[in-house]
């Protein structure tokens, strides 16, 4: 999970699907990063309309962003306890 508090709080359990789904929708002020790793996040939202609006963010995404997504997911993922960061 993002260490972005806005991030932290959309994917949190009991987040209100507004904000589930406007970060879904790309409509929260992160960084790309941050947001590519919550959009994968919430491909698997309980929610089906937040599933179907990240799959549709994720589907207007740049070649170039597209190849960012490891990276973030690499980023996103804790290792021990601790944020791994870029090799």
């Amino acid at each position: 999970m993002s260490s972005h508090p806005l991030i932290t709080r959309a994917l949190s359990p009991g987040a209100p699907v507004s904000l589930r789904l406007a970060t879904a929708r790309g409509r929260v002020p992160v960084p790309r990063s941050v947001l590519l790793s919550a959009l994968i996040h919430l491909l698997s939202d309980p929610d089906g309309v937040v599933r179907d609006a990240a799959q549709q963010s994720i589907s207007k995404l740049t070649e170039t962003e597209i190849f960012e997504i490891p990276r973030a997911i690499r980023i996103s993922k804790p290792r021990c306890g601790f944020p791994q960061t870029g090799t």
